[in-house]
C-alpha cells in the first residue's frame, strides 16, 4: 500500500511537462506515458523484487535511441529502492535524451523508440484495463517540483 506521499511522488512524475500523457495503475505498478511530441505509449511495470525486500524490479516497453546517441538507451539496473524510486528512474533516462536532442534542433521521431519485447503482451492488456487517469497538467505545482527532488 502506498503512503500519501508517495502517491503525491508519483502524480508530480507523471505530471512533469514533457510526460503529455499518463496513466497509472498503483495497485498493479503498471503506468504508461507519452514523452514530448510522441505518440507511442511507453509502458513501465513496478513488481515487487523477489530478491531484495522493499526493492521494485522495472520493466519498461521501450528504449529511446535519439540523433545524439551512438547507441539506444535501455535500463543498465532492474530496480528501484521504492516504487517512487523505480519511477524516477525509467522516466528520467527517457526525458533527458528526448530534451537533449530537440535542444540541438532534431525534430521529435516515433522511430526513436524502440520497442522492448521483454512485457508480456496479454499480462499489460489485463492490468491496463484497471487504469486510473492522472487528469493533464494536474501536478505541475510547485509542490510537486520540490517533492519529485525528494526520493524517499
Amino acid at each position: 500500500m502506498l503512503t500519501d506521499r508517495e502517491k503525491r511522488a508519483i502524480v508530480c512524475l507523471l505530471g512533469q511537462p514533457l510526460v503529455t500523457w499518463a496513466i497509472a495503475n498503483n495497485r498493479d505498478g503498471v503506468y504508461g506515458v507519452r514523452i514530448g511530441k510522441l505518440k507511442t505509449k511507453i509502458e513501465i511495470v513496478l513488481t515487487p523484487s523477489p530478491e531484495k525486500d522493499g526493492y521494485f524490479d522495472i520493466k519498461i516497453s521501450h528504449s529511446i535511441k535519439t540523433p545524439l546517441q551512438p547507441r539506444p538507451w535501455r535500463q543498465k539496473w532492474r530496480r528501484g529502492s521504492s516504487r517512487v524510486d523505480a519511477l524516477h528512474r525509467s522516466l528520467f533516462y527517457l526525458i533527458n535524451h528526448y530534451r537533449k536532442a530537440v535542444a540541438q534542433g532534431f525534430e521529435p521521431g516515433e522511430d526513436w523508440l524502440i520497442a522492448e519485447h521483454d512485457l508480456p503482451e496479454r499480462k499489460r492488456r489485463r492490468i491496463l484495463k484497471r487504469h486510473t487517469a492522472i487528469p493533464r497538467g494536474y501536478g505541475r505545482s510547485d509542490e510537486c517540483q520540490r517533492s519529485t527532488v525528494e526520493r524517499g
